[in-house]
């Protein structure tokens, strides 16, 4: 690791923090009638939570929206620290920006969704929930803009990167040295997780397709035969032939020479092994095609003499990475 280098000056830290409204509460009243129904000592022991948006569409659908783009996120970007701070390449922060804007402006429409519907999801939470309905859970029209203002939200920004020294103004001379080196032994701990969470992409990638590429032996297809046999026979139906080769998706290679493009922005301690391994990926990559793989006559071949040259890559970073301390 190139410990010199001025991450302030090539990469910026960047927040990324979205809320949303789940629609869980706890009910006072079941959870008490509960604990008396079964005789607890206390009245904590059971818990009672009522999801008061069950019969809501739109809410689901922001839920899952918001960890697709925290997903996302992960992927444009490397760990810094448990606050949720990540390391984003200068290179990066354009493409990251444009995606993330755009996921904020989808985001924002779903919430629009939502709001439009709570007048008619309150009309309707008395059936929904029964004996669980409270008419105080839900706003009122007047209380609507304040109640989404409040549980929703998509905040970006990009804080630069701090380097030692740069906060100790004002500071006593006595006490300097003891943060700088404090500052400068957390500082190392954050790049060398972005440096480990490098070569971990780099692996997976590795192990995706030699995994995919891979063809069954003829033990593992007779087994997985028989499991589909057995299958087709529980329920009646005709039992399909297992071949030995894998399927092979059309977002194999494209998604391998993303990652591949992505470490050479993200590589901030200009590590020349972890370039070296990104170009021998990319180079083996780059010599085939989906469709050369996928060919019924000579895709066998191929798919043989590409896993090969990928193991080959696989081993050496499988070896640095099992030295790793995390």
């Amino acid at each position: 690791m190139n410990s010199n280098i001025s991450i302030a000056s090539c990469a910026r830290l960047c927040e990324l923090s979205i809320s949303t409204c789940t629609g869980s509460k706890q009910d006072r009243d079941a959870t008490s009638k509960v604990n008396v129904d079964n005789n607890t000592s206390q009245d904590n022991v059971a818990r009672v939570t009522k999801n008061i948006f069950a019969h809501s569409e739109v809410l689901p659908e922001i839920v899952k929206f918001a960890a697709q783009v925290r997903q996302e996120h992960s992927k444009l970007s490397l760990p810094w620290n448990d606050a949720g701070q990540r390391l984003i390449p200068n290179a990066m922060i354009q493409r990251h920006m444009e995606t993330i804007g755009q996921y904020r402006d989808e985001f924002e429409s779903m919430v629009q969704e939502f709001q439009d519907e709570l007048p008619l999801l309150r009309e309707h939470a008395e059936v929904c929930l029964g004996d669980l309905y409270d008419p105080m859970d839900y706003p009122s029209d007047d209380q609507i803009q304040s109640f989404i203002k409040s549980k929703f939200s998509f905040n970006l920004e990009y804080p630069p990167v701090p380097e030692a020294g740069g906060f100790l103004n004002g500071v006593l001379d006595d006490v300097k040295e003891d943060l700088n080196v404090m500052h400068q032994k957390g500082f190392d701990k954050k790049l060398q997780s972005a440096t480990e969470d490098m070569w971990n992409r780099l692996a997976g990638c590795l192990q995706r397709l030699s995994t995919q590429l891979t063809d069954l032996t003829d033990e593992e297809v007779d087994a997985k035969q028989r499991e589909v046999d057995e299958k087709a026979k529980a329920k009646g139906k005709k039992s399909r032939t297992v071949p030995s080769s894998k399927r092979i998706h059309e977002t194999l290679l494209p998604s391998a020479l993303e990652i591949c493009d992505a470490l050479k922005a993200f590589n901030l301690t200009q590590d020349p092994v972890l370039e070296k391994k990104r170009r021998e990926l990319k180079a083996i990559i780059d010599s085939y095609d989906v469709d050369t793989l996928k060919d019924k006559t000579d895709g066998a071949y191929y798919r043989h003499e590409m896993v090969e040259k990928v193991n080959e890559v696989k081993k050496s970073v499988d070896d640095i990475t099992s030295k790793f301390s995390f």
